[in-house]
């Protein structure tokens, strides 16, 4: 038995993944970030490293998500991946760095969701008979 669909349902399927997938890598990266946080107090890491690792998690979680669902967000993962970097080699710049990064997924997001990149288009008219 095979199933076959048609663009309208294709079409659906991707807008349906691109706004599930941004809501699962939010909360992993959130898990991510409060697990981490428990073991930088376990294990007595300075507080200035907080920045630099959190952009490493970000980095991985942006180049998976990349891979899996939206290769648009391959500059997404570099912008992390050089904050990361840069936080790493001057602690001081942490937060900027940060805000920085986020502001290039925030881009990221918005120009793949964007509905001309989505595919969508408005739908054909429809011929009634006249009654």
């Amino acid at each position: 038995m095979s199933v076959e669909f048609d663009e309208t349902q294709a079409t659906d399927a991707r807008v349906t993944r691109l706004l599930n997938a941004p809501g699962v890598l939010v909360a992993l990266g959130l898990a991510g970030q409060l697990l981490a946080l428990l073991g930088f107090h376990l294990l007595a890491l300075s507080p200035r490293a907080v920045p630099a690792i959190f952009l490493l998690l970000w980095t991985l979680l942006c180049a998976a998500f990349a891979i899996t669902i939206e290769a648009r967000f391959w500059l997404a993962t570099l912008g992390c991946a050089a904050g990361f970097l840069i936080a790493a080699l001057r602690p001081g710049l942490g937060h900027f760095v940060t805000s920085a990064a986020n502001f290039g997924m925030l881009v990221t997001v918005l120009t793949a969701w964007r509905k001309s990149q989505l595919g969508l288009r408005a739908p054909a008219p429809t011929s009634r008979p006249d009654a």
